[in-house]
């Protein structure tokens, strides 16, 4: 009798002593990931720095977009798209700063491979500040493969679609073609690449004002927007600088033909929104003239 009393007792000591083994492997690996944030799933990737009008989020497995506002964060892996007239600046946890302009869409996230990152949609536009951030950006295409990589301290204007066009204002940036070909952009160098892949340099590098560019009139009466340019072709003898009030290019502001190798030149206006374009004058006028650089800015009190 004492011997299967004695093989009793041990079942239970030994069920006991897993149950506490389960138990405070259980409260180890709960501590582990409390005091080790490495292991904490990432929630947000971004913050709202600034937005005009119409800007929306979609959270990842939802269906519904909601307007996003100054201040608010960017759950990992959002879409975040704007609206006509409208342009929403990001600022990432890593310190890079992405404005995305009218009519946009992307994706902030964070992955192993690529650390941050952001996805663009087909026809973007996006300007990427990483002046003060010490780490590089990787962008991808709509398929969500390598498009760019931005080096720290570079402001990169790019735009992506059939074709790409790429403009360095500071800094550099590695660009990866169809065919995986690395292409180097260089501070104030431009260029465009066709749907064929052809890389064409352009004949001026536009370096302000950039694209969706608020400008604020701090009370003066008219606001200076400087238009600066770098030229990449020595031909290039006179430019045609227009401004206008509509996206048509029907009611211009401003229409001044301006010596290329002055490289600036100063606009005073008042409180609006404005569409600008510098086209390459033609000795033939019965010609065509070519936008060499076309765009957008804001002047708001």
């Amino acid at each position: 009798m004492a011997e299967k009393k004695y093989r009793v007792v041990t079942k239970k000591n030994v069920i006991c002593l897993v149950l506490m083994l389960l138990f405070s492997c259980f409260f180890i690996f709960l501590f582990i990931r409390q005091i080790m944030p490495g292991q904490k799933k990432l929630v947000y990737v971004a913050a709202v720095k600034d937005v005009r009008n119409n800007c929306s989020e979609k959270i990842v497995k939802s269906e519904i977009w909601n307007l996003i506002s100054k201040n608010d964060f960017i759950e990992n892996r959002s879409t975040i798209r704007t609206s006509e007239n409208s342009f929403v600046e990001l600022a990432l946890t890593s310190g890079a700063r992405v404005t995305l302009g009218e009519i946009s869409g992307c994706i902030a996230y964070y992955d192993k491979e690529y650390g941050f990152a952001i996805q663009l949609e087909d026809n973007t536009k996006v300007i990427i500040n990483l002046l003060n951030c010490e780490n590089s950006l990787i962008v991808t295409g709509s398929d969500f493969n390598k498009l760019m990589e931005v080096k720290p301290g570079s402001l990169i204007e790019f735009k992506y679609g059939e074709s790409i066009d790429a403009t360095a204002i500071k800094g550099e940036a590695m660009i990866y073609g169809k065919a995986l070909n690395e292409i180097k952009l260089s501070e104030k160098s431009s260029f465009e690449i066709n749907s064929s892949g052809l890389v064409l340099r352009k004949a001026i590098t536009v370096l302000s004002p950039v694209f969706e560019k608020d400008f604020s009139k701090m009370g003066a009466e008219l606001y200076p927007v400087e238009f600066s340019w770098i030229k990449n072709n020595d031909s290039v003898k006179k430019l045609r600088l227009e401004v206008y009030k509509d996206s048509y290019f029907v009611h211009p502001v401003l229409q001044e033909d301006v010596d290329a190798s002055v490289l600036k030149y100063t606009v005073k206006l008042d409180e609006g929104s404005y569409f600008w374009r510098i086209l390459l004058p033609s000795e033939d006028k019965e010609k065509k003239m070519q936008v060499l650089a076309s765009d957008r800015f804001y002047i708001s009190r």
